[in-house]
């Protein structure tokens, strides 16, 4: 709320200005759109933990990739279609 609705026209444009300040307040006018028939593109799984020993690190990564592979044979059961690819992420805070 550090800038007013006049500062943000005023640097985006109206239109740019209004839509910024509406969204940071949790406004939208859009309509909504129905998404019943579209399927998900993704099947994601994410654990965050503090530093831990290989064994817990390996206990976490069999029991994401158990719940990732259920919701896969779920998903190929209810939409016959199968992952193409998969994407595994690490990712350490300095001094961890």
């Amino acid at each position: 709320r550090l800038l007013t609705l006049d500062d943000l026209v005023s640097g985006l444009g109206e239109e740019n200005g209004r839509w910024v300040f509406d969204a940071c307040r949790g406004i939208e006018h859009e309509e909504v759109k129905s998404t019943l028939k579209v399927l998900p593109k993704s099947i994601t799984a994410f654990k965050s933990f503090p530093k831990v020993s290989y064994p817990e690190l390996e206990k976490w990564t069999a029991l994401l990739a158990r719940d990732v592979m259920k919701r896969v044979q779920l998903d190929n059961a209810r939409n016959n279609r199968i992952p193409r690819a998969v994407t595994v992420g690490y990712t350490m805070k300095p001094g961890g």
